[in-house]
């Protein structure tokens, strides 16, 4: 654990069924199109786990 980080590190977590429907969409653009697939949330990951406890 570093110091800057007491909750461990941060990971931002999508939905599969939101990468499936956006790998959908994707599939219909040009090739060599960038698409990002983010919620922009990060969350730490002793966080995470505390939410799945409770």
């Amino acid at each position: 654990m570093y110091a800057d980080m007491p909750n461990g590190y941060t990971r931002d977590y999508v939905y599969v069924e939101d990468v499936v429907e956006t790998n959908r969409l994707v599939s219909e653009k040009a090739v060599n199109t960038v698409i990002r697939i983010s919620s922009e949330e990060e969350i730490a990951i002793l966080e995470m786990l505390k939410k799945m406890l409770r």
